[in-house]
């Protein structure tokens, strides 16, 4: 009896003790989300993944700041997760997707491809550079332009990187949340800029915006889906089906100027999105064309007829 009572008190332990280590820390302590809603949340749990790669960097004077709605015209833009260091602000946009991840510095949207049966179902969704260059713009107007900033995108360990073509520097950095404290250990090596004062100072200041009301953020979320109605308010062309796609030789021999404007098209090559393209002077002046976004690692191309 009195074993079987001491096992019953080691599972109790063991299985409460992830939650009592979460209330522990200052993602709970800012957030006040439930343990239980973060588990079941994905996009909350990412963020939350994130935090625990670089909460030893607390113990060196770091700050943490989740879910901060910046202020931009008429609505507000919300960075997942900041870190403010001495090195300055680390950006990071969460991204907890599995699947293979397609996707390109200019495209508006990338596309999420998953397994479903025999067949495989596509998601778009906002290309996370332009979301994280976004932040930084408005977060800049707020700060100033003495501090540095550094975006870092970081997707699930469980996607692949099928067909992406993303600038990759110093400051700029689109990667896989196993590879998170690798890349923020190389940039926060460099000397320091920001002192205890000052990471302290900025803290303080942008705290508020992550205690807005849930009034905020519902506003918040109705003005991205707006945003993205006006973005995809193109009419569906139905694209007549060939046997193969034409080459940019069929298409031209010389440079020449084209308009671009997106579709709700996918690449059948490469899942990436498409584009139409109008020429602008040639041979083909005023002749329309389906690009793929993911050129020239890709070259699907065709006319629309």
């Amino acid at each position: 009896m009195i074993i079987t009572a001491i096992i019953v008190i080691i599972i109790v332990i063991l299985v409460t003790q992830p939650e009592r280590d979460y209330k522990k820390t200052n993602y709970y302590n800012t957030t006040h989300n439930p343990y239980q809603k973060v588990r079941s949340d994905l996009g909350l749990f990412g963020e939350y993944m994130c935090y625990k790669y670089l909460m030893d960097y607390e113990k060196t004077g770091a700050r943490f700041l989740f879910n901060t709605y910046i202020p931009r015209e008429n609505d507000t833009t919300e960075v997942d997760v900041i870190m403010i260091h001495s090195t300055g602000l680390y950006m990071l946009e969460s991204k907890n997707y599995s699947g293979w991840i397609f996707g390109t510095d200019t495209n508006q949207y990338w596309t999420q491809t998953l397994p479903q049966g025999n067949k495989s179902i596509k998601e778009k969704f906002l290309n996370p550079v332009k979301q994280n260059e976004t932040h930084i713009k408005y977060l800049k107007k707020l700060l100033g332009e003495g501090v540095p900033f550094y975006s870092i995108v970081v997707f699930s360990e469980r996607c692949t990187f099928k067909s992406l073509t993303v600038k990759q520097d110093a400051d700029y950095k689109v990667i896989q949340r196993n590879y998170l404290r690798r890349t923020i250990d190389e940039i926060a090596s460099r000397p320091p800029i920001l002192t205890s004062e000052q990471i302290e100072s900025i803290y303080n200041q942008l705290y508020p915006y992550t205690q807005v009301t849930e009034t905020v953020k519902q506003e918040h979320i109705q003005h991205i889906k707006q945003r993205i109605n006006q973005q995809q308010n193109v009419q569906p062309i139905t694209v007549p089906v060939v046997n193969a796609p034409v080459t940019e030789s069929s298409v031209t021999s010389e440079p020449i100027p084209f308009t671009e404007e997106p579709t709700d098209f996918f690449c059948p090559d490469c899942g990436a999105a498409i584009i139409l393209k109008t020429a602008q002077g040639g041979e083909n002046v005023g002749k329309q064309f389906y690009y793929c976004t993911n050129y020239p690692k890709c070259t699907y191309v065709k006319e629309r007829i």
